[in-house]
């Protein structure tokens, strides 16, 4: 996994949309290439994070489950992956904002994503650059800050949870 996260996304963007199909022997959809891209390029990256996750637990985790007489599997998905997985949510819902971003290069292979709409509409309406991508900008800033918020949220809830701090939050 090391040597997807080497290689730029544009460049396994190229690769899966030219080289897959002569290695497959038949033509796959431009968005169906980007979507196999971004899943290569961020399982790299997920597989990290959730590795991470396992190895910044306390080793007395798995001691005990042994101890307990708990086979390897039923301490890895009862034990080890329950735990690992609320450490690395914060982590995983950073990297659905980089696909958001990400998503953007779809534009060069003519997927018809929000980036490469605007560029159509751009081409259309020459005169106005500038309100066309501001809007751009402003909509992947809009989504992007809501999923940063949201994430905020679940580290401090996750913090507040490891210390044994109940937050009682107004609904509404």
């Amino acid at each position: 996994m090391h040597s997807v996260r080497a290689i730029p996304l544009l460049m396994l963007i190229f690769w899966a949309y030219f080289a897959l199909p002569i290695v497959i022997g038949f033509p796959i959809d431009a968005t169906y290439t980007l979507v196999i891209a971004i899943v290569i390029y961020q399982a790299a990256y997920l597989g990290e994070i959730i590795a991470a996750g396992i190895e910044g637990l306390p080793k007395g985790q798995m001691e005990a489950a042994k101890a307990l007489g708990l086979g390897y599997i039923p301490t890895t998905f009862r034990v080890i992956l329950p735990q690992a997985i609320f450490n690395v949510i914060p982590g995983i819902v950073n990297q659905l904002t980089t696909i958001i971003k990400e998503s953007s290069l779809g534009s060069i292979i003519a997927v018809s994503e929000l980036s490469y709409v605007m560029l159509q509409v751009n081409s259309n309406e020459v005169t106005k650059p500038l309100q066309i991508f501001g809007i751009l900008a402003a909509t992947y800033f809009i989504l992007c800050f809501a999923l940063s918020q949201a994430t905020n949220w679940l580290e401090r809830r996750i913090a507040n949870r490891r210390t044994g701090r109940v937050v009682v939050e107004a609904m509404g």
